[in-house]
């Protein structure tokens, strides 16, 4: 899956805790190999889904300890649906946000 940065600070900050981070290290390597959206739902590969509310036509993927990738879904053929989300599997690049912890209280 392509990568693309909204702020080179985000990545060169993702890259350097993935150097001494397995978790991190293993997610980055799961989306580069990802072929496409589905690839990246499963818990092992970071439980991608798509939110809501202010970050509605997003979607994130899980890092570690609750931080989490905020993702804005890209493909050469992205699709949407009647409900406003993308057809999974024409999701085939991203484009990361930022690092999130927005659940946090």
């Amino acid at each position: 899956m392509e990568i693309e940065w909204q702020k080179s600070k985000i990545q060169k900050d993702l890259l350097k805790y993935a150097k001494s981070n397995r978790v991190i290290a293993k997610r980055m390597k799961s989306i580069q190999s990802a072929k496409n959206f589905c690839d990246l739902e499963l818990p092992s590969n970071g439980r991608a889904h798509f939110l809501e509310g202010r970050y509605a036509g997003l979607f994130s993927i899980d890092l570690e300890k609750g931080k989490r990738l905020i993702c804005q879904p890209l493909g050469n053929e992205l699709q949407k649906m009647e409900e406003g989300l993308y057809k999974k599997e024409t999701i085939t690049a991203l484009k990361i946000l930022e690092i999130s912890d927005h659940y946090k209280k």
